[in-house]
């Protein structure tokens, strides 16, 4: 397994978006064979801050030290340190402040979209595939405006901290038509989504979360409601079995709960073995409505003769 750690230069006014690798990028790739796995981060991130550094913590094949959220990325999703792969580490300045984060990432999108053109101008057969949580997927659907055709093959949005609308826009350019977007969504990220909303876009019923869906709207597009009871049976009944959500609002629950990983590294590794189109005929038609999870009544109660009758 080789891992690289590549990092978006910060914006400021005239300069444009660029990134940095570390040497011998390219010797790296050709050392390897398969997929190349772009991770990306969300807020309370940021590359050069020892505290907040993500290759030190969820990029790192051994976290340093844990915290709420920690997961090591790359182990979970297979890569081990005698296996053959890439696995990229792409950092961004999010920062810890949701409008630094949600106008920094567009010009960190760009930056990731020079990257990606890099790889395929060397490694032009090789695969790239995405995994990204929160404001990373901002990052990821913005890098699409600027990509073209096939330059991504696949990608997992965890808990995306994007809007509808722009999520639409990205999936209409020559690259969004082409790539396969699976959206992992949970009644749990209601809060985070609602906040997003009434942040960026207050008052306007028109802009929505992608943690609702984007339904049936694009043939690419695959919504996968991970609290949902049918939701896990139906990959259960395919070989994924998930452990069901314990909280009633998590942000981190994508990736942190038993057999999310599995899943996505079915998804990423070996994208021949489990076809979108395959996957959405095993998925129900359609998702939770908000709040239902927040405001359920608990466990112990839904089992009373009387509920049940309601």
């Amino acid at each position: 397994m080789v891992m690289v750690a590549v990092n978006a230069q910060k914006s400021f006014p005239g300069r444009p978006a660029s990134y940095q690798a570390e040497p011998g990028l390219h010797t790296r790739v050709d050392a390897t064979t398969g997929p190349i796995v772009i991770m990306i981060h969300g807020m309370k991130y940021a590359p050069h801050c020892p505290k907040l550094c993500p290759h030190q913590f969820i990029f790192a094949f051994n976290p340093k030290r844990h915290r709420k959220g920690i997961r090591s990325w790359p182990r979970h999703l297979g890569f081990t340190e005698n296996c053959d792969g890439l696995v990229i580490g792409f950092g961004w300045p999010a920062g810890d402040k949701l409008y630094q984060a949600f106008n920094e990432a567009p010009h960190s999108g760009k930056a990731l979209a020079c990257f990606i053109e890099d790889l395929k101008r060397h490694a032009p057969e090789r695969p790239i595939q995405v995994i990204c949580h929160s404001m990373g997927a901002r990052v990821f659907l913005s890098a699409l405006l600027y990509l073209k055709a096939r330059s991504v093959q696949r990608a997992v949005i965890m808990s995306g901290a994007e809007l509808r609308n722009n999520a639409r826009d990205a999936l209409a350019t020559e690259a969004g038509r082409k790539v396969e977007i699976f959206n992992i969504t949970s009644r749990e990220n209601d809060v985070f989504d609602f906040l997003l909303e009434i942040a960026i876009s207050p008052f306007s019923g028109k802009t929505a979360a992608i943690g609702r869906g984007l339904g049936k709207d694009f043939d690419n597009w695959v919504d996968i409601q991970m609290d949902q009871k049918e939701t896990l049976n139906a990959l259960a009944g395919i070989g994924f079995r998930i452990a069901p959500p314990t909280r009633r609002i998590c942000h981190w629950s994508p990736y942190i709960r038993p057999g999310m990983f599995p899943f996505y590294r079915r998804l990423l590794r070996n994208p021949e073995r489990l076809p979108a189109a395959l996957l959405a005929t095993h998925l129900p038609d359609k998702t939770s409505a908000r709040w239902s999870r927040l405001f359920a009544l608990p466990h112990r109660f839904r089992a009373l003769p009387f509920i049940q009758k309601l």
